[in-house]
């Protein structure tokens, strides 16, 4: 497996572990594969985050010029800017699957997230 597929799995096993603990049961596979996970990678939405702050601070000190044109295009930029930073892109993992080249390693890749979050799950549900 490949160190994309193994940080696929990781994320994977986090989304379904917090969304099994909101349904109150081990996730199906059918449920698995409609989870929305995060495909952004966390380094980008700081700097798209940063970069809205840019825009942010050149808003400021465009109406600070009386160039209230350019302030508000500025001001709109950072706040689309740091809502794609905030929110990031998701896909389902069926989608996300479907991208892959190779089927088996998909299956691979839902078979190790399955055992990963039951494992989790079970524990915390045995333990209540």
């Amino acid at each position: 497996m490949t160190r994309k597929e193994e940080k696929l799995v990781l994320k994977i096993e986090k989304a379904g572990i917090k969304k099994s603990l909101k349904l109150g049961h081990k996730l199906t596979e059918e449920e698995l594969l409609e989870l929305r996970i995060q495909i952004l990678p966390t380094a980008w939405r700081i700097f798209i985050a940063v970069v809205g702050f840019v825009c942010a601070v050149i808003s400021y000190f465009s109406f600070q010029a009386e160039s209230d044109a350019w302030g508000a295009l500025w001001a709109v930029s950072a706040v689309l800017f740091w809502l794609f930073a905030i929110f990031g892109v998701r896909r389902t993992l069926s989608g996300i699957l479907d991208s892959l080249s190779d089927a088996h390693a998909g299956a691979e890749i839902v078979e190790l997230a399955l055992r990963g979050i039951g494992a989790v799950v079970e524990g915390i549900f045995d333990g209540v």
